[in-house]
């Protein structure tokens, strides 16, 4: 079981990425899918708002900041907005 559940959670980030990366003002910093997380930003829009929307209106949870990571941030340039964490599993 735990072999298909990492398959497909491979699968799920493999076509999340490939998804976000259709759109231009969305930057990700996330491109491997056996990860299983991605992290992006949207152009000018904090990340918490970003959260806020896609659990509002979408019912997906996420997370968002600077996700104990301040001095990645500071070498990411985005510390200002923070990133936008979606966790993938196989029960997503």
């Amino acid at each position: 079981m735990q072999v298909f559940s990492l398959f497909i959670r491979a699968k799920l980030t493999n076509y999340l990425i490939n998804e976000l990366n259709k759109f231009k003002y969305i930057t990700l910093y996330s491109s491997n899918p056996q990860s299983g997380v991605v992290s992006f930003k949207i152009e000018s829009i904090d990340s918490s708002e970003v959260s806020n929307i896609l659990s509002e209106k979408y019912n997906i949870c996420t997370r968002s900041g600077l996700h104990c990571a301040p001095l990645v941030h500071n070498y990411l340039n985005t510390t200002k907005n923070g990133l936008t964490r979606i966790s993938i599993s196989y029960f997503n």
